[in-house]
């Protein structure tokens, strides 16, 4: 027993004191190796990157917001620029008058305020101003007529503008627009040559002089942070202004936005330079001078305690990262100021201003900064310290206890194989010997568990494999399906193989990432036939790699399925309106592939009687065929689409010349002249469509404008000679365009009943007294003024009998509106010829209205091409309350003298085209006294309309006529008005 005893404490002391020295060499190599390796060095490095990165992707974002939003003013600069022309047009002059003529430039600014409004909402800048080129000198300093609205908030846009201030501009659009006047406002704006303040309009002005040639947007200029009024210091803005041009490259005045220092400042969150809850950091924003940077703005507590109120801070020493410096301290600086510059590219190469460098700046203090990497330093050796205290306490107590029974049987162990199981014999020891059962139990539960996971596997209906790795073994472990699943041949069974030989057979088979995180991977695996697709995911952990593959091929079909019926028209298998806007936009991304090209906008004719008359089924048939037709004509490079119910696109590109394309749409017009859908009545509709087309690059080089231009050919075809293919005619559509583009204002007008009426007397010759009013209808939309637009509009959508209604309803509110109207005095309203009210408004008239129908004549247009029978409807039915019908604008129209006969009107309104200056042409008296003998001979009342003073007047009323009307004796009015006793005194001479 003693032996035994002094043999244990015999191998206590020689196991404990070289595994001392050891713990104390590994506790040394422990510290050495992660110093020496770096590590320390690495986290302050990656402390550097990470800073870097921040202030990389906030730059990043603030460099896309001010080209890509703030600065977009392409659309409105070309807007504005053909309102200029078009005024200069209008007035034959040139620009140059624009620094004498002050008019010409407020109507320029009358005309551009809607745009300024437009781009401040769309741009989310906080101001927006036009400045033109207009010559006034006081006192030294230079005058500029302009006009500069601002927006404090762009985030949030009220329904009106009540949310605006005018800074500079004419207080007229105080009271016409109902925008504030700010407290610092000025009608003009005022520079000196060397002033801040003027930098944002002379910059740019002057480049554009000094290159005629360049584009306007390479004369862009961004400005340093000024204050707009020098008694106002309180709100410091950045600019970005362009030059306006000529159309010989001179410039006549500047366009920009404006962006407040204070909403800059909302776009710099300091609070993600750092992760600390205390937010330790700040963004400086600036421009490069030299060695130092120039302050545009600053954000965070960070930069008062490190520079104080310093506007200029100078980099001093640089470290690590590609951009990281450390600056020069300020005086009563707390802390050593540490950051990251990155330079903004906001100008490009060979401009005016590429020079002019923006920086972003991200400061943080260096102790902050590197606070963690300090902290794992200290982290390191304290752990090194008290591991090694507790290796050496550890060892004196289980050196003593177990050193000899663990050392056998970790020999054991080691030598024993882990996919087999293992044996090990008695110690006598008890927890010894229930470890070694543990371990081998351990053991053969290991060399099971790659067989129970392939039973489990093969024991599910879904076609899935799955792999094992362990961590420093070479050997993988698959389960029966795993290569099935991949349409690997061969494996049909269980087993192991090298991790070589397993990444050779992945590596041949051609697969696609498509996820990683930093532990899971999933991939794509794809044979060559494409007809089956399998996902292998991989999940890795310290100890193992675990990867599952399943058979996704249905997946991938039912997802390909989804996104053909996203794209693709279900009717017709054509592209639809996304698809094709989708390709557009990719194709123009590079237009020097389209060469010559041309768009064809398509509308079925007929579609809505074949619809109507043999239901949708057979409408469907005659969309299909027409999309047969389309498909067949065009090329395999053409875009063919289906964007509406029948409407498509054909857009042919990459031609050299027109001629081809010609040929292309000549042979898709004969195809559909020969195609014929037959119908259930054994008869046949032959294929009919209407079609514009717009030709890049000579119509237009951007798609949408195409689009917009075919449309309007299609347009102009289908209310002329329907079925033909026309090109589009620039000339047309700046005389017409409004007919397109006022389409949303006239449904505004005819919904909302946005018109009021103004009233003109018509004088009863004998008496000198208002016999009655002639109701004028006159538009509130500002966009949509003239009434013979609204006829237009009208008449082209197919909505007169919508504006036919609205007439009717809102100008007999006359006798409600002014009742102080003598009961014997009537309304003339003009009525459309061609166009006749349903039984229920002539119901509602009745109900609404009926005591008061004997007082209306409706006027009738005779220069309208009408339908007789709705002419005559409308005066039978309103002859029943005792209603009259004039025949309005008579010697103008299509067939006078055929329609005074057809109608028989209680009234004929004699046209001014007649009455302007008869005093001095006899023919014209001829006719009018014809007309006269003619009229009273049926009882007929006779009216002279546009009377313009007292000698036309005069012969009139020498000639017999009835009743007259015109400015002489009264204009149109929103209310009615009194015949002035002058006119009523001359009229009671005459008569004598």
């Amino acid at each position: 027993m003693k032996k035994v005893i002094v043999k244990n404490d015999s191998i206590v002391k020689k196991i404990l004191l070289p595994m001392t020295v050891l713990l104390l060499v590994q506790a040394v190599l422990f510290c050495g190796t992660i110093f020496a390796a770096g590590t320390v060095n690495k986290l302050s490095q990656n402390a550097e990157d990470i800073l870097n990165e921040r202030v990389i992707n906030r730059k990043n974002y603030l460099q896309g917001e001010m080209l890509q939003r703030w600065s977009a003013l392409s659309g409105t600069q070309s807007t504005i620029e053909a309102v200029v022309q078009d005024l200069l047009e209008n007035r034959h002059t040139s620009i140059s008058a624009l620094r004498t003529d002050d008019s010409l430039a407020n109507e320029i600014l009358n005309r551009s305020y809607d745009e300024l409004v437009y781009i401040l909402r769309k741009n989310s800048v906080t101001g927006a101003f036009l400045i033109l080129e207009t010559n006034s000198v006081e006192e030294g300093d230079i005058r500029r007529l302009g006009l500069y609205i601002r927006d404090q908030d762009p985030v949030s846009t009220p329904q009106n503008d009540s949310d605006l201030l005018l800074e500079r501009g004419s207080s007229h659009f105080n009271k016409e627009k109902s925008i504030s006047l700010d407290s610092y406002w000025s009608p003009y704006f005022v520079f000196d040559e060397d002033g801040e303040n003027s930098r944002y309009y002379c910059k740019p002005f002057e480049a554009a002089q000094a290159y005629p040639d360049a584009d306007a947007q390479d004369l862009g200029y961004w400005s340093p942070p000024f204050c707009l009024d020098e008694k106002d210091q309180s709100n410091p803005v950045i600019t970005y202004s362009i030059p306006l041009k000529d159309e010989s490259g001179s410039p006549y005045g500047v366009l920009g936005v404006e962006i407040s220092v204070r909403y800059l400042q909302k776009q710099l969150p300091y609070g993600e330079i750092t992760t600390n809850k205390d937010k330790g950091g700040s963004y400086f924003l600036g421009i490069q001078d030299g060695d130092s940077f120039l302050r545009i703005a600053t954000t965070g507590p960070k930069y008062m305690q490190l520079f104080g109120d310093e506007s200029i801070i100078y980099p001093l020493e640089h470290y690590g990262a590609v951009n990281v410096y450390e600056f020069q301290q300020n005086e009563s600086s707390r802390g050593e100021p540490y950051g990251c510059v990155q330079q903004f590219h906001l100008y490009n190469t060979h401009t005016p201003f590429e020079e002019e460098q923006w920086v972003l700046l991200g400061i943080v203090d260096k102790r902050q900064l590197f606070a963690f990497s300090h902290k794992v330093t200290l982290s390191i050796l304290a752990a090194a310290v008290i591991s090694l205290l507790v290796g050496i306490i550890g060892l004196m107590i289980i050196s003593r206890i177990v050193s000899q029974p663990i050392i056998t049987l970790a020999g054991k162990v080691r030598k024993s194989n882990p996919r087999l199981p293992v044996h090990f014999g008695k110690i006598n020891i008890r927890e010894i010997d229930e470890l070694s059962d543990s371990i081998e139990k351990l053991s053969s539960d290991v060399a099971e568990s790659a067989s129970k996971l392939s039973q489990i596997i093969e024991m599910t209906s879904d076609c899935i494999g799955a792999f094992e790795i362990h961590r420093g073994d070479r050997q993988v472990f698959y389960t029966k399906r795993f290569f099935g699943v991949l349409q690997v041949e061969g494996r049909v069974t269980d087993g192991y193989m090298t991790l070589e030989e397993f990444r050779r057979i992945l590596n041949e088979i051609p697969y696609t990432v498509e996820a990683h995180a930093d532990s899971r991977w999933e991939v794509l695996f794809c044979p060559d036939d494409a007809t089956k697709w399998a996902r292998l995911r991989v999940l890795e952990d310290e100890n193992k790699v675990l990867g599952v593959a399943e058979d996704v091929t249905k997946e991938i079909l039912e997802k390909r399925k989804i996104e053909y019926e996203r794209d693709y028209d279900i009717l017709t298998n054509l592209l639809n309106r996304r698809a094709f806007h989708s390709e557009m936009e990719y194709l123009f991304f590079s237009p020097q592939k389209i060469k010559t090209a041309a768009l064809l906008m398509m509308d079925l004719d007929n579609l809505k009687y074949v619809n109507d008359t043999y239901g949708h089924d057979y409408g469907d048939q005659y969309i299909q065929l027409a999309a047969q037709v389309l498909q067949e004509s065009a090329p395999p490079a053409a875009i063919v689409s289906r964007m509406s119910g029948d409407e498509f696109y054909l857009f042919l590109w990459g031609y050299e010349e027109r001629q081809p394309i010609q040929s292309i749409l000549a042979n898709l017009k004969a195809h559909m002249a020969k195609t014929i859908l037959p119908l259930p009545d054994n008869t046949a509709i032959r294929l009919r469509a209407s079609a514009g087309i717009a030709w890049y690059p000579d119509d237009s080089e951007n798609y949408q404008e195409l689009i917009r231009y075919a449309d309007f050919a299609m347009y102009t075809v289908k209310n002329s000679v329907k079925g033909e293919f026309s090109e589009f005619d620039l000339a047309e559509y700046q005389k017409n365009s409004y007919l397109l583009r006022k389409r949303e204002e006239l449904n505004n007008l005819l919904d909302n009943r946005l018109v009021e009426y103004y009233y003109q007397p018509i004088v009863d010759v004998k008496t000198g007294e208002v016999f009655a009013y002639e109701a004028l209808m006159r538009s509130k939309l500002e966009t949509l003024k003239s009434t013979m637009e609204i006829l237009s509009l009208a008449r082209s959508q197919s909505k007169l009998l919508q504006l036919e209604q609205l007439t009717w309803f809102e100008a007999i509110q006359f006798f409600e509106r002014f009742p102080a109207v003598p009961p014997c005095c009537k309304l003339f309203i003009n009525s459309v010829a061609n166009q006749e009210l349903s039984n229920i408004d002539k119901q509602k008239l009745q109900e609404e209205y009926g005591d008061k129908l004997s007082r209306v004549v409706i006027e009738i247009t005779e220069s309208e091409k009408s339908e007789q029978v709705y002419t005559v409807n409308k005066r039978d039915w309103l002859a029943r309350y005792g209603g009259q019908m004039a025949l309005d604008d008579f010697g103008t129209g299509y067939n006078s003298e055929t329609m005074l006969l057809n109608v028989a009107p209680d009234y004929i309104k004699v046209d001014m085209s007649i009455v302007r200056n008869i005093h001095r042409d006899p023919n014209r008296q001829q006719i009018l006294i014809n007309l006269v003998s003619y009229a009273h001979g049926r009882n007929i009342k006779v009216i002279a309309e546009g009377v313009e003073d007292r000698e036309e007047m005069a012969l009139l009323v020498e000639t017999g006529v009835d009743y007259l009307q015109g400015f002489y004796l009264g204009r149109p009015s929103p209310i009615p008005l009194e015949v002035a006793d002058s006119i009523h005194f001359e009229l009671l001479t005459m008569q004598k």
